[in-house]
């Protein structure tokens, strides 16, 4: 069969056409979005935290609608191919300007048993990878459970087993001041937080029974035993560590008579408050002041420090 040449040069542009539109998409795709094989152990708000910094109800629409050959985002399995495309300019504002009034916590991690109580219920629930927690949540593991939570800011905190941890507050404003605050009194607690934009407005506090340790662009491990005595490690950065008592709100005093005013005296912040850097650990009695900081050796750490420092460092993309 003879074609003639200007078949030739008409079937030879339908070629280049096809080829065109073929490689436009490829691109697009490649260009306009992440392509993703998920590993054992990974969720979807961890991903979106990683791939977009953020996650939030809008994010998880967007995968829903692109990942539509997954069955279920809140339950991935290892291998399975994910697509993150590119948030539209209207999105990502839009994020923006919800996530400057709230203040969420995810559970992008969980193993073992890891159960939640909503503030203001009595009840204990099993909880379930990419909960988002608020103020007043309570959060406990059990026996081999495990949990992480992310926040808006993208600070890290992680459960390790029979642990308790309440979120007192947590707030983000539009100036992207960070109010966050939590009650620890049993187990190990990982955190890792990130630098405030603004440090005059901004507080992280981890209360103990015993001690309250507040910190900016540090990572610590905190541990509370049984008898509420506690010991603060910290691996990077500076904690400031001070006694449980000191939060206390001013005290009412009855009026008496006229009575003679002592003069002034110096009092030393030493006495009740306590900067441990890194490499030095705290601790702290069910009584008494805390014992001074001491060294450590960070290289005699157990698979509970050394699987934290792991994801951390999976998290920052190292």
């Amino acid at each position: 069969m003879r074609v003639s040449k200007k078949g030739i040069a008409l079937r030879a542009a339908l070629v280049i056409i096809v080829l065109a539109f073929c490689t436009a998409g490829f691109s697009a795709a490649t260009g306009e979005e992440e392509q993703y094989v998920v590993r054992r152990g990974d969720t979807i708000s961890y991903l979106a935290f990683k791939m977009y910094g953020k996650y939030d109800d809008d994010i998880m629409r967007i995968l829903r609608q692109r990942n539509r050959h997954v069955k279920n985002l809140n339950r991935l399995q290892a291998g399975q191919k994910l697509y993150f495309p590119a948030l539209a300019g209207a999105t990502r504002r839009k994020r923006e300007r919800m996530s400057a009034s709230a203040g969420t916590a995810v559970l992008t991690y969980m193993s073992g048993e890891v159960l939640y109580k909503r503030k203001g219920r009595r009840v204990y629930d099993l909880a379930r990878p990419n909960m988002t927690f608020r103020a007043g949540d309570h959060i406990q593991t059990g026996r081999n459970g495990r949990a992480e939570l992310i926040l808006d800011n993208k600070s890290v905190l992680r459960l390790d087993q029979h642990a308790q941890l309440t979120i007192t507050e947590l707030t983000f404003d539009q100036k992207k001041n960070v109010r966050a605050g939590f009650k620890f009194s049993l187990g190990d607690v990982w955190v890792k937080v990130t630098r405030f934009f603004n440090k005059k407005e901004s507080r992280f506090a981890l209360e103990m029974p015993t001690a309250i340790a507040g910190v900016q662009g540090t990572t610590y491990n905190a541990s509370v035993a049984q008898d509420s005595s506690a010991v603060v490690r910290v691996f990077e950065g500076t904690v400031e560590v001070k006694p449980a008592s000191a939060t206390a709100g001013p005290q009412r005093r009855q009026i008496g008579p006229p009575r003679q005013i002592p003069g002034p005296q110096q009092i030393s912040l030493a006495a009740w408050v306590h900067l441990v850097r890194s490499n030095q650990e705290i601790r702290i009695p069910k009584r008494g002041a805390p014992q001074p900081p001491r060294t450590f050796d960070p290289s005699d750490a157990g698979s509970w420090i050394v699987w934290n420092q792991q994801r951390d460092r999976d998290f920052a993309g190292q």
